[in-house]
C-alpha cells in the first residue's frame, strides 16, 4: 500500500507495518485502485479523515488522483445498532484528478429516516446530481474548493 510507505517513509517492510494505519485509509487506497479512470466511487468515513492533521498526507494522496464531487456529513447514530459512535461522512469522487476551479457539495444532514425521522439524504443528492445551491447555511451548500495547499 502506496499510504503505508508514505505514512512510515517508505520503511514498509512486512504486513506487520500495515497495523498502525485505520483499515478504512487502506479501504480509501484500494477503493481507488479499483475504480475505473473516470468512473465514481462512494465510501463512508470516519470525519477525520477529512479534518485531522495526522491524516493530512491521505488527503494529499487522494485529492492527486480523484475529484472529491460531495462530502456529505451524517449524524453521529447513523452506525449506533453496529456499535459505531464515530462521527462518519459520506465522500462521493470521480477519479480522475479535480479541473482548475473545481466546487465540492458540503453538506450536512440531521437525520437519515432512523426511527421515523424524514431521510434527508436522498434530498442532498439530487442537490449535487442537478449542481444546485442551496440557500440554507444549514443545508447543503456548495464552496470553491480552497487552494489544495490551504486545504489538506
Amino acid at each position: 500500500y502506496e499510504l503505508a510507505r508514505i505514512r512510515t517513509k517508505g520503511k514498509v517492510e512486512t504486513t506487520e507495518s500495515l497495523r498502525h494505519l485505520p483499515i478504512e485509509v487502506l479501504f480509501v487506497e484500494r477503493f481507488v485502485s479499483l475504480c475505473r479512470p473516470g468512473g465514481y466511487l462512494a465510501i463512508v468515513l470516519p470525519e477525520g479523515i477529512f479534518s485531522n492533521t495526522r491524516w493530512r498526507f491521505v488527503r494529499e494522496w487522494l485529492l492527486k488522483r480523484v475529484t472529491l464531487q460531495a462530502i456529505v456529513s451524517l449524524p453521529r447514530r447513523t452506525f449506533s445498532a453496529a456499535g459505531i459512535t464515530a462521527k462518519t461522512c459520506l465522500a462521493i469522487a470521480e477519479h480522475q484528478p479535480a479541473p482548475e476551479g473545481h466546487q465540492i457539495l458540503l453538506a450536512e444532514v440531521d437525520s437519515i429516516g432512523l426511527k421515523g425521522t424524514p431521510n434527508e439524504l436522498p434530498e442532498v443528492l439530487r442537490h449535487w446530481q442537478k449542481g444546485e445551491e442551496v440557500a440554507s447555511p444549514r443545508r447543503p451548500w456548495r464552496a470553491k474548493l480552497p487552494e489544495r495547499k490551504d486545504w489538506v
